[in-house]
């Protein structure tokens, strides 16, 4: 008996990688510009008003949303909120008023909401393919002699 080598494909398998396209949600980018408290008379009501300045510092215009609340030491808390669309690089004014008492000590604060964005990002991702390779093998042969 002889041991005679043949070649034989053997499949196997591999990650291998390549570029695919996401799209992701971001929020747009601004900056607080201005934000102010203060009281004003409308006949023989005091009100209390915040105005906060917000501008748009990314390159798409979107909504912005700005969420302010007042507290006083006599009533619960009130929130108010307004939205606007505000194009890039441009600012606007968000203001809330509140009634409140004569000579109440009062605090305003507020939270901006930005709105988003959606970008296309290039990302790496893997996929099983199945590869073949060739192998030495041996096999029994019957030599004649």
């Amino acid at each position: 008996m002889v041991s005679v080598p043949y070649q034989e494909q053997v499949a196997y398998t591999e990650q291998e990688p390549y570029n695919a396209y996401e799209d992701e949600q971001v929020l747009l980018k601004y900056e607080v510009t201005n934000a102010l408290k203060s009281t004003t008379l409308k006949g023989f009501d005091v009100w209390a008003y915040g105005e906060v300045t917000v501008r748009n510092l990314d390159s798409e215009t979107g909504s912005f949303t700005v969420k302010q609340t007042i507290t006083t030491l006599n009533n619960p808390s009130s929130t108010q909120q307004s939205s606007q669309f505000i194009m890039p690089s441009e600012s606007k004014i968000f203001r809330q008023e509140y009634d409140i008492d004569m000579g109440d000590d009062f605090n305003i604060n507020y939270i901006v909401e930005p709105g988003t964005k959606t970008i296309t990002k290039q990302v790496t991702k893997y996929r099983t393919v199945t590869k073949y390779r060739s192998e030495t093998k041996y096999r029994q042969e019957e030599q004649c002699t």
